[in-house]
């Protein structure tokens, strides 16, 4: 590895370098830290080097749980990447076509196939001429005088610029695009749609799937999308060739057409494909190196608190739908330059800042002490990554204590010290996390963390086409991945957000509270950085009024409801006659708390309970079957019927594996997900044994009504296939659908 390479950082490892020099001076680590890993460790780290292609490489750790979130849900869209283009000017259609073919040959990603083998899932290049991209073209011209139709929801963004009918036109196809799902056993893994909207209007409609890119990758994309569309359409076209003299009686040869420009190649080769990285990420991260790395991290999280109980709209139901919703927002100008005085006050950074406002209004609508949320960073630690296209984003863990009330200073002080540490062991993919803490299995969509933050302060590349002015946005699916998902983008003129939430819990009126209540934390904690986090607060003046004039007759009590001097000093809870209750603070700062009850954590689960009813032994020879399989993937003895696979230490490719070793001592089909949904021997078998005396059945209609009775009785299986949650213990990735990933 060249010394540019040991020494190049991500913008994430470079303000990270920049707040440690800032707290010690230049070169010097803030106490108790230590130095970035690409700076110190890089020497020690064997280089990406290319890989031979005469066996299918592996998948990367992400790329793994993305195949198996595909497996469960084969027809779902919910890890579709899609993106608008909207170009206005003269466009070449020929030369985008051959373009976006060029970034296709060159990315060797978005060309390949995911299959099962007898080694594990592995990713197959297709040739270049097999994964060659189409670009259909629909014609929307006629559509720009007509009317909108009754009822049009608003527009924003690139439709709000469009006539009415039109837009509603781009929007649907845009909806469709974005919910048609991918085959991952065949490439190409990237959609192209081209909209004609005029002569000089056009909109390119763009989708992948989160297996073979990342928010970082679209930046990729669009930026060599420009460099090689600039070329092509520059290319005067070949002459043609002149008509053949006729010669009687044969008739005159018509004139050749124009040939096509050839697709030409960017002046850098890349140095490595995504599939190289995989393979050297799997040789990396294994043995001692990877268990020094869990060990920090185990340390880090140990004892997790239970899930955040937010104030929601709704309780959390027992199969999440994983429909979502946005709400977007802007920051007050002046509150930017003052949020960056205070973190530079503090040797921190501005995401350090934002971060601990946010785990305090998580404190506030939780009395969680303990917080934990997760942030996605772009993990392109090397230089080689990155121009490459693919999945590298990776989710950290961040666990900040609260504890003690201190002051939003001292808060901050907490919160870097976190990001720093958590930074600094950055590689550990979020995937062996879960199986390394194997988090309790429950209704919540992803694993370790229900709350996401994130800030993009990495300024989007400059993207321009010869001849053609570009403006872009990502297309919402209407999909929630995380509870929450509170992001912020660094503007020219300050800070804009955006909340993704599930509308599983929360409606607009409560998202709309929560940005109002953080924009209101965050600025008492930038103006009184000495105030206890008790003390900052959250009310609107006009939900003080609200509280104060209009919930007349209301009494002040402690959180057993027993009735209270108002004199007293610390928080207070409001009884109001409604029968809503709030936290009332000696200081005037009230919060309203959603429905009042007393909140107590989760029981937890008695010791032994993980094994049923004991270790029973297999009744049958299909039990001793998967009892033998099970035995082998897990390398345990004396498995009993009745004890839980995942109780046992196992985890999702773990199950992948038993499911594939199954299929083939069976000889026999078994849907992936049934393995999930009967995780002990016995229900497996049973669900087998039920299946394989329907398949006997004599005549179709018995079949049709034997297969009709056994899906109304799955319930919760049917409600999984038709797009429910992924089961426990499979982790989300982060939704990043914008062009550059957050980063701390």
């Amino acid at each position: 590895m060249t010394a540019r390479g040991s020494f190049r950082l991500t913008p994430a490892r470079r303000e990270l370098l920049l707040a440690r020099m800032a707290a010690g001076g230049a070169g010097a680590a803030a106490p108790g830290t230590a130095l970035p890993a690409t700076v110190e460790a890089a020497p020690a780290v064997p280089p990406i080097r290319p890989a031979g292609r005469d066996l299918p490489l592996p998948l990367s750790f992400a790329q793994e749980r993305l195949w198996l979130l595909h497996q469960l849900q084969p027809a779902s869209p919910f890890y579709n990447v899609p993106a608008m283009l909207r170009l206005s000017g003269r466009l070449v259609p020929a030369a985008l076509a051959a373009a976006v073919a060029e970034i296709v040959r060159r990315h060797e990603i978005l060309r390949s196939g995911f299959r099962m083998t007898d080694r594990g899932p592995r990713q197959e290049v297709l040739p270049a001429a097999a994964g060659r991209v189409a670009l259909p073209l629909i014609d929307l011209e006629r559509l720009a005088g007509a009317a909108g139709a009754a009822g049009e929801p608003g527009r924003e963004g690139l439709l709000a610029r469009l006539p009415p009918a039109q837009a509603l036109a781009v929007a649907r196809l845009a909806r469709a695009a974005a919910a048609r799902p991918f085959d991952l056993a065949r490439g190409p893994l990237l959609r192209v749609l081209l909209l004609r909207l005029g002569a000089a209007e056009h909109v390119v409609l763009v989708s992948l799937h989160h297996i073979v890119c990342d928010g970082w990758s679209l930046g990729v994309f669009v930026r060599e999308l420009s460099l090689l569309y600039g070329r092509l359409a520059a290319a005067p076209p070949a002459a043609p060739t002149p008509p053949t003299p006729p010669t009687p009686p044969t008739p005159p040869t018509p004139p050749t057409p124009p040939t096509p420009p050839t697709p030409p190649t960017l002046q850098t080769p890349l140095p490595i494909q995504y599939g190289d990285y995989a393979l050297w990420q799997r040789r990396t991260l294994a043995g001692p190196a990877l268990d020094e790395l869990a060990a920090r991290w185990r340390t880090r999280l140990r004892d997790l608190p239970p899930p955040l109980d937010l104030p929601a709209a709704r309780p959390r139901p027992a199969v999440a739908s994983q429909r979502g919703a946005t709400r977007t927002f802007r920051l007050a100008p002046a509150l930017s330059p003052a949020l960056s005085t205070l973190v530079q006050g503090a040797r921190a950074t501005r995401f350090m800042g934002l971060l601990a406002a946010f785990a305090t209004l998580l404190l506030r609508y939780s009395e969680r002490e303990d917080v934990v949320v997760g942030t996605p960073v772009a993990n392109r630690h090397r230089v080689e990554t990155e121009p490459l296209i693919g999945f590298f984003v990776n989710t950290l863990v961040l666990r900040i204590d609260l504890g003690r009330d201190p002051s939003f200073a001292e808060a901050l002080a907490r919160t870097r010290e976190v990001v720093l540490a958590a930074l600094a062991d950055q590689e550990m993919p979020f995937e062996k996390l879960v199986e390394e803490l194997k988090p309790r299995r429950g209704p919540a969509p992803a694993p370790l963390v229900q709350v996401l933050f994130a800030l993009q302060n990495t300024p989007l590349p400059p993207f321009a086409l010869p001849g053609l002015a570009i403006a872009w946005e990502a297309v919402y699916t209407g999909t929630a991945k995380f509870d929450l998902t509170f992001s912020l983008r660094e503007v020219a003129d300050g800070l804009t957000g955006q909340v993704e939430y599930s509308t599983d819990l929360f409606d607009a009126a409560t998202v709309a509270r929560l940005i109002a209540h953080y924009t209101a934390l965050l600025e008492a904690a930038v103006r009184a950085p000495a105030e206890r986090l008790s003390a900052l607060p959250l009310l609107s003046a006009a939900e003080r009024h609200q509280l104060l004039c209009e919930w007349r007759g209301a009494r002040i009590v402690d959180r057993g409801g027993r009735p209270v001097p108002i004199g007293i000093a610390g928080e207070l809870w409001l009884d109001a006659p409604t029968g809503r209750r709030a936290r009332f603070r000696h200081d005037g700062g009230i919060e309203p708390i959603g429905s009042g009850e007393p909140r107590t954590e989760p029981a937890e689960r008695p010791a032994g309970a993980a094994a049923g009813n004991g270790a029973v032994a297999p009744r049958n020879e299909l039990e001793r079957t998967i009892a033998a399989v099970w035995r082998q993937v897990l390398g345990r003895e004396g498995i009993g019927i009745h004890e839980n696979f995942f109780d046992l230490g196992g985890y999702s490719m773990l199950m992948v594996e038993a499911h594939h070793r199954l299929q083939l001592e069976l000889r026999r089909e078994i849907p992936l997900l049934a393995h999930f949904q009967h995780s002990t021997v016995s229900d497996l078998a049973a669900f087998l044994d039920e299946g394989e005396a329907g398949d006997h059945e004599a005549s179709s209609a018995e079949r049709r009504a034997k297969a009709a009775s056994r899906k109304a009785a799955m319930g919760r299986h049917r409600r999984l296939r038709q797009g429910g949650a992924a089961p426990g213990g499979l982790p989300a990735a982060p939704a990043d659908r914008r062009f550059q990933v957050e980063e701390p």
